[in-house]
Parts: structure tokens; sequence; C-alpha cells
């Protein structure tokens, strides 16, 4: 990829997540490259500065989702979870991007709040679907550390 798209895209950062033709083709290129060049170096800042703080910032969008997945499940473990890491610590500097975490866990805790677990496993079954799809979604906006710290406080 040239230089100069790479200062692009860290110029728009997450707000990327403004046009979703862009963030789709961005993860498709991405997709196509990081099989074959998982040590690429330049795959880890375009996640890092525009690709995870979109989807932070996107309504639920299980198809960004997928496609953001579609890069991610090629690299190492190590990567992916230096990656969250870091995108926790994106999600603490802007400030855009903490209201739009802050939202989220209140979402989570709206839909704690509301669920009420049945006696019998195939009725608990059929009244927690439609929770854990919604969690799911909040997952997205608030990451794995943000929603377990949601849980736990829960809990």
């Amino acid at each position: 990829m040239p230089e100069q798209l790479l200062q692009i895209l860290q110029w728009l950062g997450p707000y990327v997540c403004l046009d979703l033709f862009l963030f789709t083709k961005l993860c498709r290129v991405l997709a196509a490259r990081v099989p074959h060049h998982a040590d690429d170096p330049i795959v880890e800042p375009i996640l890092a500065t525009s690709i995870l703080p979109a989807l932070a910032l996107m309504p639920d969008n299980t198809v960004a989702v997928s496609e953001a997945w579609s890069i991610l499940q090629h690299l190492h473990y190590t990567t992916r979870f230096r990656l969250y890491a870091g995108w926790q610590k994106v999600l603490k500097d802007d400030l855009i991007l903490r209201a739009s975490q802050r939202l989220a866990v209140g979402e989570a805790k709206r839909v704690l709040r509301r669920i009420h677990i049945p006696e019998d496993k195939k009725e608990r079954r059929e009244v927690l679907r439609p929770f854990g799809r919604r969690l799911g979604k909040v997952w997205v906006w608030v990451g794995v550390g943000g929603l377990c710290r949601v849980l736990y406080m829960h809990a």
C-alpha cells in the first residue's frame, strides 16, 4: 500500500465509520492481504487507528463486524490481543469513543436488568437468546474488557 494512503487512513482514524463503503472496501483489501503477509507492518497500525475504533462508533452492524473479523482471524493471537489492548487505550483517550463506550455500558446494564432466568432449561434458552444477541452487539461497542467489567459490576 502506498505511504500516502496510510497517512490518509491515520488522519481519518475512527471516522472511517462515516463511509460504510470505504470501511468495507478497506476491510476486504486487508483481508485479502493478511493471509499472505501476516507479518506486514502496515496492517497493524491500520487496524489499531482506523478499523477497530471505527467499530466502536458504528451503530449495530453485523456486516462490519464480520468484515473486521475476516482480517483479525488471520492474525496470530498475540497480535490480536495486543490490538485489543491498544483499542482499550484508544477508547480512553478519544472523547467521542469514550462517549460511545458509556452508551454501550448503559445499554448492557439495561439488558442485564431485564433478564429473568426461568427454571426450565428449554424455556431458559428461549428467554435468554435475544439478550445474548443484544449483549453481542454491545460487545462490539465496548470490547471484551469493557463488557467483562460491566458483567462483573452487575453480578
